[in-house]
This record gives C-alpha cells, structure tokens and sequence, in this order.
C-alpha cells in the first residue's frame, strides 16, 4: 500500500506547485516538535488501522497519498530549482540569487562570480533535499506514517545545529548512508567510495558524495545543478526500484 501511494504522488511532481512547509520554523523547539510528532503518529496511524478494512484499504491508500504529498512532494527541494535553473542558463546571476534567497540562508548577501553562487546553493541544496525529500521517503517506507511525521517534525535540522540532542544528530547521519550509497551507485563511484568507507557521515561528507558522483558529467561548475538533479533522478529511480523488489520478495515493514 505504501509503495503504490509513493507511486501514484511522484506521478504528480512535474504538476505540482512548489509551496513550503512550514510547521516549525525552529530548531530550537526539538523537544516539542518530538512530543507532537509522536502524538500525531500514533493518531493518524489508528486512523489507518481503522480504515484498512474500508474498501478494500481504499480508504487507507487515499489518506496515505494526501499525507506523502502533502509532507513531502509538495515541499519538495526539488520544485524550487526550475526558475534559478533558467536564470542561470541566461546568464541572469543576480535575479538567481534574489530566487535562491528566498528559500536557502545563504551565508553572503554580496555576489561575487556566478561559480561561487552556484557552490553555495549546490551545498545547501543537497542537505535540504535529504531533510525534506530523501529522507522523509526513506522513512515512510521503513516505518510507514509513523516514520514520515518523525522524518519531517523532527529531522530537519543540520549539523550545525546547538540545541538539537546528540542521538538525534547520530541517527540522522545513520541515515545519509542509503543516500551516500545510491550516490555511489547511480555516479562516480571510484570517487565516492572513500567517503563510504570512512564510515564519518555528515552534511560535509554527504555534500562532498554528491560533488564526487557527478564529477564524471560535470564540466564548468555552472551546470553542476543540473547535473545534480539528473543525479537524483536516478537515485529515485533506483528506491523506486529497489522498495518495488521488496514488495515482490514480501520484505516490508507492518506499520501504515
């Protein structure tokens, strides 16, 4: 059932207006953000439970969707990169910037060279794909609703965070590793290899996995977002894949 609902909401990325989430706006309220996450979990997996039995789980796989679209392909990374890409692709560095302000801090309100711009967002982009896409999906397929409200209330946070507890942070660099590893599988793996053998995930190490993987395609640092977001087409493609292969072989978490 939660595969068919990943399916069915994917099918409707390129129709989607990108619009963002905005629960919490701060780190800073971790604790509360667990205590809701966990009450709302526990509700809306009873309510699946309880509507599992309507129409052949119909029910079930409608309220599914809503929430995988509503939480993750709606606020995707994703759906913010179509307008800079075409400011970039017309030389228009200045209203690029004045885009990517409005949904990434960046560090510097001086722009110096389109390179330098596009660095700065390649990175930034990478971690809030993994908070709010990767990870969130990675997440609704292990644990089901449950594991999607923790992924999107409680994760998104970076490494530089000072407020959020030490496990919270372990944990979610536990998780960059199917990531870190489909990076390996879908670009340059030679290159990525030292960063999974190092076995020290984090923001750097997953943005540096990301740099590696499209070394092979990338050949001035002005399309390099481009060649990202091909990349994570086909790191979606191989999930896609590989949760389909698990629903043949019966290999799936219990949990909604």
């Amino acid at each position: 059932m939660k595969f068919l609902a990943i399916l069915f909401v994917l099918a409707l990325r390129r129709f989607t207006q990108y619009k963002p989430l905005s629960i919490f706006s701060s780190e800073q309220h971790w604790s509360a953000r667990f205590i809701i996450a966990g009450v709302f979990s526990l509700a809306v997996e009873w309510v699946l439970i309880t509507l599992s039995g309507v129409a052949y789980g119909l029910a079930t796989l409608i309220l599914q969707c809503l929430l995988f679209f509503y939480l993750v392909v709606r606020p995707s990374p994703a759906g913010m990169l179509d307008q800079y890409i075409g400011y970039i692709q017309r030389g228009d560095v200045e209203a690029a910037y004045l885009h990517a302000s409005g949904f990434l801090a960046l560090s510097s309100n001086e722009i110096e060279t389109d390179e330098t711009l596009e660095a700065e967002v390649f990175d930034k982009y990478v971690v809030l794909m993994f908070n709010l896409f990767f990870l969130p999906l990675l997440m609704f397929w292990m644990l089901g609703a449950v594991g999607l409200i923790f992924a999107v209330l409680v994760f998104d946070f970076s490494d530089d965070s000072t407020r959020t507890p030490a496990f919270f942070k372990l944990l979610r660099r536990a998780l960059q590793f199917p990531l870190i590893f489909t990076y390996y599988i879908c670009g340059h793996s030679v290159a990525v290899w030292p960063v999974i053998t190092s076995g020290r995930f984090s923001d750097a190490g997953l943005v540096a996995a990301a740099r590696d993987a499209i070394a092979k395609d990338e050949k001035l640092a002005l399309y390099s977002i481009t060649s990202l977001k091909s990349l994570h087409e086909r790191v979606l493609l191989v999930w896609l894949l590989l949760m389909g292969l698990s629903v043949i072989f019966g290999v799936s978490s219990p949990l909604y």
